[in-house]
């Protein structure tokens, strides 16, 4: 399958246009994983937006003491139509947790140079793109919020986001 029939099963570009998925493809790289090939490491400079054609991938949280890889914790599975990595897009950091292979996978990659020429030569496009990412990086800040707060202890004084306003002064938000 070519890239643009890939893009078109993805719910991310449904409100695109034929031209504009042509376009997009043309920055796209096509990456195969073997189940259990990592496709990041935490910490790893970020590259850009993974987008999952086939396969799936587990974003895990390695624990110190796992003697084996079942004993780390799965964050998330995602499968095709999914996507990860969506954070080094915007902001070039580092990936915050390992991506491994589940099964064999194939990936389409959108670099953030990539992405960053797209948003001077079509930005009615990269902004398609960044209102899907937005909108799906809420949903799963909410998703996290909710398991945090059912995770905390109910009475607890202290504030579990005190560092936020700290945060934003290191990053020159």
């Amino acid at each position: 399958m070519n890239a643009i029939e890939a893009l078109k099963k993805f719910q991310f570009f449904e409100s695109m246009e034929d031209q504009e998925l042509r376009f997009l493809s043309e920055h796209l790289q096509r990456e195969r994983f073997t189940a259990g090939q990592r496709i990041v490491e935490e910490n790893m400079a970020g590259k850009g937006l993974y987008l999952i054609v086939e396969g799936e991938v587990r974003v895990i949280k390695e624990r110190p003491d796992a003697v084996a890889s079942a004993d780390n914790l799965t964050l998330a599975v995602l499968r095709p139509g999914d996507f990860f990595g969506e954070m080094s897009l915007f902001d070039g950091g580092p990936h915050s947790a390992p991506v491994v292979a589940g099964s064999d996978t194939e990936l389409l990659t959108l670099g953030r140079d990539d992405f960053l020429k797209l948003m001077e030569t079509d930005p009615i496009s990269s902004l398609k793109i960044t209102v899907r990412v937005v909108k799906v990086l809420s949903f799963r800040l909410r998703t996290a919020n909710e398991k945090l707060l059912a995770a905390s202890p109910k009475d607890s004084a202290k504030p579990l986001f005190g560092y936020f306003s700290e945060y934003d002064e290191s990053a020159g938000i």
